[in-house]
């Protein structure tokens, strides 16, 4: 299509996996004050407890107390054996021929988070210091998790947005100082 409507995630994903959205003249990004926000979670990756043991069985995160100790972990341990654990539901699914597609969802979902968190590893292998670290602890749910993003969405903004369009319409009621949006986004003040 000529035009097309659609929301931050689909564009970012679609951007990011397919071909489906063509460059176009213009760009109308709406509710641009929530941009930045949208970009960095995105691109953002946590490890959630209840992620482990959904997909790897496992009742307990390792303890973790830098950036480099998680990117360690995610390329030695846990990515790989998230792999591991995705072709064994893909090898599961071709032998339920009485059902098949059963186990496609899960698959769809595991496949997903796996790409976000190869992306996340590529990311920190390419520059480590727009990135911050920590542990986030929620003991009303008994959760716990690891949270890496990105401290500025600049990097990103080339990827997921300006490659889109040449003409970009950024639309908010309230964007906030424009020198701060400019910046966060990478963008020239002028």
């Amino acid at each position: 299509a000529t035009l097309s409507v659609t929301n931050y995630a689909f564009l970012f994903s679609a951007l990011t996996y397919t071909d489906l959205i063509a460059p176009r003249q213009l760009l109308v990004i709406d509710e641009a004050h929530t941009l930045e926000d949208q970009i960095i979670r995105f691109v953002d990756g946590a490890v959630s407890l209840s992620q482990v043991k959904k997909w790897l069985g496992k009742t307990e995160l390792p303890v973790l107390k830098t950036l480099a100790d998680y990117k360690s972990w995610l390329q030695a341990e846990y990515i790989p054996q998230l792999d591991a654990a995705l072709q064994e539901m893909l090898d599961l699914e071709l032998l339920a021929s009485s059902a098949p597609g059963v186990v496609g969802k899960d698959v769809a979902e595991l496949d997903r988070y796996v790409c976000k968190l190869r992306r996340v590893l590529a990311q920190l292998e390419q520059d480590q210091t727009n990135w911050v670290f920590w542990r986030d602890e929620d003991t009303a749910k008994s959760e716990v998790q690891y949270v890496a993003r990105p401290v500025y969405a600049a990097p990103f903004v080339q990827e997921l947005i300006q490659k889109v369009a040449p003409v970009r319409l950024y639309m908010s009621a309230f964007p906030g100082v424009p020198s701060v949006f400019c910046r966060s986004l990478g963008l020239d003040a002028k």
